[in-house]
């Protein structure tokens, strides 16, 4: 198999987090750059030439990974040296956040993440580096590597940083979450009805929550799997909550239309800024959870068949509720 799929795939990746990692510090909010900003943009550059020059090789799989892995190393290598400078001094915060970006997506490399994150004196942005690496970990599927992080700033926050304490319990369940309890959606959470939308109201029930948006290629990709267990296990209780990054609602409820989503969504135009995507920790989508009737998480990643499989092993041999009370309560969701 030729490397260069995987090559352009890598680098739009690292193009994205280099370019949209955010800045915490007050002279980066300025008009003029900061000289953080500056790097970080010549960075972009010189990576989007190194990709217009592999591109023109014919490498496979193994060669391309090999050329990726060497630039990257050497670009870590740029924010290190920045970040330890007079210079780059004020934005240490920031320039970290990129080696570990950099250290997680394209090369794996714990121990340039463990480094950066030592490189921090201040006990609170340690901890806030721990769950950007993290939720890294989590995107690119290293569960364990992430977990561990979230329990270490778990442990650090039973007395402090209450706010930080919140978001890796948050990112727990996002993560590594089989067997914990789903937290409870953020209060005033409403449905396009304008209803409250209470976990606490499905109790006995299994109940999805399915993070996703018209724009997303494989959240659509998925819907038709989704719409066809919607079908066959509601009757035997089954639920869908459905949490929409758009910020456009006309093509929220024109992708509704179109596949058949009946069930209940939750949308406030904000995008990844949406209140529920923050409660969360969602970073990614399509994400989808499976909650059993007891609130527990009995797993998530449902893509493919997997979401019909969990359900036959939960609903397969329960008798379809053809009560009057039944037929009502579903029709309000």
């Amino acid at each position: 198999m030729k490397g260069k799929n995987l090559l352009i795939s890598l680098l739009a990746i690292a193009a994205v987090l280099l370019a949209s990692a955010p800045s915490h510090s007050s002279a980066a909010k300025s008009k003029e750059p900061s000289a953080f900003e500056k790097l970080r943009t010549e960075e972009i550059g010189k990576w989007k030439e190194f990709q217009r020059q592999i591109n023109k090789e014919d490498l496979n799989a193994r060669d391309a990974d090999s050329r990726i892995r060497d630039y990257a190393g050497k670009m870590i290598g740029y924010f290190e040296e920045f970040r330890d400078s007079a210079q780059g001094a004020p934005f240490k915060f920031e320039a970290n956040q990129e080696i570990i970006a950099i250290a997680i997506e394209l090369l794996n490399d714990t121990k340039k993440v463990d480094a950066a994150i030592a490189s921090e004196k201040d006990t609170e942005r340690v901890l806030r580096l721990k769950l950007h690496a993290a939720s890294l970990y989590g995107e690119i599927g290293v569960p364990d590597e992430a977990g561990k992080l979230i329990e270490q700033v778990l442990a650090a926050t039973k007395q402090e940083y209450p706010q930080l304490r919140k978001q890796a319990e948050s990112l727990r369940v996002t993560i590594a979450p089989t067997g914990l309890q789903f937290p409870e959606f953020p209060e005033g959470t409403k449905d396009l009805d304008g209803k409250e939308i209470k976990l606490s109201d499905y109790k006995g029930k299994v109940v999805m929550v399915d993070f996703w948006a018209s724009w997303c290629g494989p959240c659509i990709s998925e819907m038709p799997n989704v719409v066809s267990a919607y079908k066959k296990y509601h009757s035997k209780g089954f639920e869908i909550i459905g949490v929409s990054a758009d910020k456009s609602k006309d093509d929220m409820l024109a992708a509704m239309k179109k596949f058949g989503m009946t069930w209940r969504q939750y949308f406030d135009g904000l995008g990844w800024e949406n209140k529920a995507f923050r409660r969360y920790g969602i970073t990614s989508i399509p994400s989808m959870h499976l909650i059993g009737p007891d609130g527990k998480i009995v797993a998530s990643r449902l893509r493919g068949n997997r979401l019909g499989q969990q359900l036959e092993k939960l609903l397969g041999g329960k008798k379809e509720d053809t009560s009057k009370e039944s037929r009502k309560a579903g029709k309000k969701q």
